[in-house]
């Protein structure tokens, strides 16, 4: 196996996704446990490595593509940065460390770590190239983490707020796709990939994203009934993050120009992590 850099290797295994990833499997661990060991971090070292190993083999299934399209086509392997070989030799590694770990703590958490690589690969990834429709199936994947991180604690898949908290996570994994398709569209339809235009308007898209990102934010609001959000302070900081988004939203998707949609695909995330986070809070 040749010889890598850090750089490379960390855009191999899409480290910008793999860390928040990992931060749901934290949260879920910790909203069973209530407490931080070093169990904790065998679980999201487990989830880590899966989900590097994930997006590693994507770029190798997908790198004949990602080398037509602009935002792609630096990439480790359509660039020539790294091999074929190279690349799978770290997904298989990645992958038996990934299992591994997670088999250490809990069999369900392992099956669940396994079932996310195999949705990835053989269900989203695949459907990329059938059906624009192909990232709400995909979307399952985002509620995986939680779920894995909530077993791994020794928790039960039929518990109420792991549910609502993983639900949650897959209805943000939906306009989090389309603001992506939004914006690079066009890339991907020069890479052959189906996408939402052929099927919508722009303006129709971001009216579609727009609802989306209301229901996801009404959603939130489960979280308080089923007394996960309950403190005063924590109601005020959930209420004041769903009008920011809505507003944001509104601002940026009602324009009939792409102007500052990167922002609020980033906002929305920073949306996400906050209710997580006020979840975290409010369970512990």
């Amino acid at each position: 196996m040749n010889k890598i850099s850090l750089r490379i290797f960390l855009k191999l295994i899409k480290a910008t996704i793999s860390f928040p990833v990992t931060f749901l499997c934290f949260a879920g661990y910790y909203l069973y446990s209530n407490h931080i060991d070093m169990e904790i971090w065998l679980a999201c070292a487990g989830v880590f490595l899966l989900s590097s190993a994930s997006s590693a083999l994507n770029q190798v299934i997908e790198q004949k593509y990602d080398a037509i399209m602009d935002r792609t086509k630096n990439r480790p392997l359509p660039s020539g940065k790294i091999t074929t070989t190279t690349a799978i030799l770290i997904v298989i590694g990645l992958a038996i460390l990934g299992i591994g770990s997670l088999r250490v703590l809990s069999s369900t958490a392992a099956l669940l770590g396994i079932l996310a690589v195999a949705w990835y690969i053989l269900v989203y990834t695949l459907l990329k190239r059938k059906t624009p429709f192909a990232t709400i199936p995909g979307a399952l994947i985002g509620a995986l983490p939680v779920l894995i991180g909530w077993t791994a604690a020794g928790g039960s898949l039929t518990n109420i707020p792991i549910l609502l908290t993983a639900t949650f996570v897959f209805l943000w994994q939906i306009p989090h796709f389309w603001l992506l398709m939004i914006v690079y569209g066009t890339d991907y339809e020069k890479a052959g990939f189906p996408t939402l235009y052929r099927i919508f308007s722009a303006q129709n898209l971001k009216f579609w994203t727009m609802c989306w990102i209301i229901t996801l934010a009404i959603f939130s609001f489960f979280f308080v009934p089923f007394e996960m959000v309950t403190s005063t302070a924590a109601k005020v900081i959930l209420l004041l993050s769903n009008i920011g988004i809505i507003v944001l939203s509104s601002l940026y998707l009602i324009s009939r120009r792409n102007f500052g949609l990167k922002n609020l695909f980033h906002y929305l995330n920073l949306y996400m992590l906050t209710v997580v986070i006020i979840i975290l809070f409010e369970m512990t």
